[in-house]
């Protein structure tokens, strides 16, 4: 789950091949370096879960040390989950208590709207923006072509 929920966003094939500059997981360590040129072994892997790097958020904040463990222990076994149905989220528990900006007339006319643009203007296609409600519910969308 935590694979899912931290990492597939960015590292599944269907982003890559998007042109995600996200390396795909699966067998990292049979490789020899990271993305970073570290060598791969569970302490610069977990360094970089902790600490992220320019293209990948940093984890230390929001995972455990054990959390951090068991996702070393699935990048080793079993990496990596590859599905289009995603698995339900076993934290998410949203009603309309804990979500007082969700009106319960069901009026929904719209949320957070925005482009993201190069600095040159130009619209950027395909780049990961995280929403994060006011009760702590985390959401990720992706500009379209039009960097809406």
């Amino acid at each position: 789950m935590i694979y899912y929920f931290k990492c597939w966003v960015c590292h599944n094939s269907y982003t890559i091949a998007a042109g995600s500059p996200a390396p795909s997981l699966k067998g990292l360590f049979e490789r020899s370096n990271l993305v970073t040129g570290d060598a791969v072994n569970d302490n610069t892997v977990a360094k970089q879960i902790r600490n992220g790097s320019p293209q990948m958020p940093s984890f230390g904040a929001s995972l455990k040390d054990a959390d951090i463990a068991d996702l070393l222990t699935y990048l080793h076994d079993k990496c990596c989950y590859e599905e289009t149905k995603p698995p339900v989220n076993p934290w998410y528990r949203a009603t309309a208590q804990n979500s007082p900006g969700v009106p319960l007339r069901g009026n929904l006319r719209g949320g957070p709207r925005g482009s993201v643009d190069a600095a040159g203007g130009e619209a950027l296609e395909g780049i990961a923006v995280q929403l994060i409600a006011p009760n702590g519910i985390r959401t990720t969308v992706y500009s379209d072509q039009d960097g809406q």
